[in-house]
């Protein structure tokens, strides 16, 4: 089932219940995938300032809303300056995961790419999310280590898609 929540423009307004929102998905992230250190780590010290380079125009961000105005979901993207874009950010609330809507955000980012003539997106992903981006295309890469807000590295997954012409 796919809830067809509308998707919208970043507004400044929206960082606070964004930094909400990002930190339940990464704390609701399966112990399988990192320890629960990694992920208060991973979680760590997340506010409303901690979307800077998207209120400055560095990113790109699309939100999700439920009919009520609460935000279930946002991806951000960026253009990078070796030509190819790259997923910056994509979560979705616990509570809403599993209903498309982060397949929505995503495939929203590859057309504003697109758009922009970006024919390669990279992502530096998290295990966890690793079969999400499989399922849409991407291809795994190289393995690597992505230092957190609180300092631990946690292990991540460079992954690519070449967009279709």
């Amino acid at each position: 089932m796919t809830h067809l929540y509308p998707l919208r423009a970043f507004h400044p307004e929206d960082c606070a219940a964004m930094a909400i929102l990002h930190s339940a998905a990464i704390l609701a992230v399966s112990h399988r995938f990192y320890s629960k250190r990694q992920l208060q780590s991973w979680a760590y010290g997340l506010d409303a300032s901690s979307y800077e380079r998207i209120t400055a125009g560095e990113e790109h961000c699309a939100v999700c809303e439920d009919p009520g105005g609460a935000l279930c979901g946002f991806c951000s993207f960026q253009f990078r300056s070796d030509g190819d874009g790259q997923i910056a950010s994509l979560y979705v609330h616990p509570d809403q995961q599993g209903f498309g809507i982060g397949a929505r955000l995503l495939l929203g980012a590859e057309r504003d790419l697109a758009a922009n003539n970006i024919s390669t997106i990279v992502i530096e992903a998290s295990l966890s999310a690793v079969p999400f981006y499989l399922n849409h295309g991407y291809l795994a890469e190289h393995r690597s280590q992505s230092q957190t807000r609180g300092g631990l590295s946690i292990p991540v997954r460079w992954m690519r898609k070449a967009l279709a012409a």
